[in-house]
């Protein structure tokens, strides 16, 4: 039997916060990484293990890359998008309205700033 092609899936966390009338999205500087360094990203995104479920896959990367905490009621699936390239991607884009904590960079080592 052949197999079925298995594109890889990283989830996104949109954090976003309104101050002084404007709305804002928290981002951060890739360093390190190999891929799009230097520029800006959406803070606290990753890969879906294979045992793992999209919401527990972003509640493990926002605790490991800044230190917050995320409960699956408190996140709402908004996008998906599936990216070609030299790998395949399904993207998974979840808008986040509550977290504990206060992000901070903690892989200094592959993030440059947080903003």
């Amino acid at each position: 039997m052949a197999q079925h092609f298995r594109p890889y899936c990283a989830v996104f966390p949109v954090f976003l916060r309104d101050r002084s009338a404007q709305r804002q999205v928290l981002l951060h500087r890739r360093q390190n990484t190999g891929y799009m360094d230097g520029l800006w990203d959406i803070a606290g995104s990753g890969h879906v293990d294979a045992d793992k479920t999209a919401t527990q896959a972003l509640a493990r990367e926002c605790r490991e890359e800044l230190g917050v905490v995320l409960h699956p009621e408190d996140v709402c699936f908004a996008h998906l998008s599936h990216r070609l390239g030299a790998r395949t991607y399904c993207d998974l884009y979840f808008i986040v309205y509550a977290w504990a904590g206060t992000p901070e960079i903690r892989e200094p080592e592959k993030c440059s700033a947080l903003a």
